[in-house]
């Protein structure tokens, strides 16, 4: 059995094929770098920004709780009903939820 190899160029590459491979070798990495960078500054930001808004969801879930049962306790404790206390509060949370449903709403305009 004959091993057959294929013949390379004895020349080798050209000055120019050697520059335009360095060339192109040098901005494919200055490339990824300038976008890895990006890339990193945008996650690390869009990541920071999300934690807050949870932290920031949880705490205002967790006041509107607390401001809410304390008002229907206070209401019992000034001599209402249990039942129209907690109605009571239910009522204007509905109404509050209502109000900035309507008002936080984006105005579209009819072409």
């Amino acid at each position: 059995m004959e091993d057959r190899t294929e013949r390379k160029d004895a020349r080798g590459a050209s000055l120019f094929d050697e520059l335009l491979n360095r060339s192109r070798g040098f901005l494919a990495g200055l490339l990824a770098d300038y976008v890895k960078r990006y890339v990193d500054e945008l996650l690390r930001w869009m990541l920071g920004r999300a934690v807050r808004y949870v932290v920031a969801a949880g705490l205002f879930i967790m006041a509107a709780a607390f401001l809410l049962l304390g008002g229907a306790k206070g209401l019992i404790v000034s001599g209402l009903p249990p039942y129209l206390a907690y109605l009571a509060i239910g009522a204007v949370s509905l109404l509050a939820g209502l109000v900035t449903l309507k008002c936080g709403a984006p105005v579209c305009k009819a072409p």
